[in-house]
């Protein structure tokens, strides 16, 4: 998902499609994988339970009583997806703004915005507490107003002033 925010930079639009796709897939069969095993290994009730159920999974890993504490390359394959998703996050950022504003450069944005990014993430969420709280309460109607209604009234407005996408500066 993170990497059709790529797409329109590509050079060749034919490749990164059906590259787009395979990745699809394969990240969707090892989702599907990943979650099995842990369906398999801890249960339905402590799976849907559980606040990190993959956590759980690699911390039953013992192979002979001799490789045992995987949490950590765990920790550590989490942390590296979640950094390339936020660079990845960033970076579809500062291209929109560098459109938006006709910047020449993306440069000068970058590390701003950087900065922006993680600060907000520390004010939003603070603690696993409040994360916990905010799925529980404000996340459904955040998650509505972000991914239903207001890309319906950006294609309504689009509709209504007659945009075409190939009418639109960037897009190819």
């Amino acid at each position: 998902m993170h990497f059709l925010l790529l797409v329109p930079f590509c050079t060749n639009q034919q490749k990164a499609g059906k590259s787009l796709i395979i990745a699809s897939l394969v990240g969707s069969s090892l989702g599907f994988f990943f979650n099995l095993c842990t369906l398999l290994v801890l249960g339905v009730v402590q799976t849907s339970t559980a606040l990190y159920p993959a956590y759980l999974v690699i911390t039953k890993i013992n192979i002979g009583d001799f490789l045992t504490r995987f949490e950590a390359v765990g920790a550590m394959f989490w942390l590296i997806s979640s950094f390339y998703a936020m660079i990845i996050y960033l970076y579809a950022v500062v291209q929109g703004l560098v459109q938006i504003l006709s910047f020449k450069d993306h440069r000068p944005l970058t590390l701003p915005l950087g900065l922006v990014l993680f600060v907000t993430a520390m004010i939003i969420l603070p603690s696993t507490n409040y994360q916990i709280n905010y799925m529980l309460t404000t996340n459904v109607p955040d998650v509505l107003v972000m991914a239903v209604v207001l890309p319906l009234v950006l294609y309504i407005v689009a509709k209504v002033r007659g945009y075409k996408a190939s009418n639109i500066k960037g897009l190819r």
